[in-house]
């Protein structure tokens, strides 16, 4: 069990260095940026017929989650990664205390 747990800290304080990277790294973090954006400006075509799946990753729910962080920074990269990784801590947490 401890070394599960030091294996957990030591990747979370290693991908935290991701927070900062300037550029999307992953393309659905652009989708789901994106996604926020439409819920804040255009709602009526944010789930039209021709949509691109949403990733299962983070849920339908999640570009709710980002739209006041998308309202609030004009770079919203970092802000929406910190958000993420809180998002993933916790289905983690959920998981491993089922």
């Amino acid at each position: 069990m401890a070394a599960a747990l030091l294996v957990i800290v030591a990747y979370a304080l290693r991908a935290s260095g991701l927070i900062r990277y300037p550029w999307d790294w992953s393309p659905d973090e652009g989708l789901f940026l994106g996604w926020a954006r439409l819920l804040l400006e255009a709602p009526t075509r944010l789930y039209q017929r021709s949509v691109v799946p949403l990733p299962e990753s983070y849920g339908p729910v999640f570009p709710a989650l980002l739209a006041p962080i998308v309202h609030a920074f004009p770079r919203p990269l970092a802000a929406a990664r910190m958000l993420a990784a809180v998002w993933t801590g916790l289905g983690g947490w959920s998981g491993w205390t089922s």
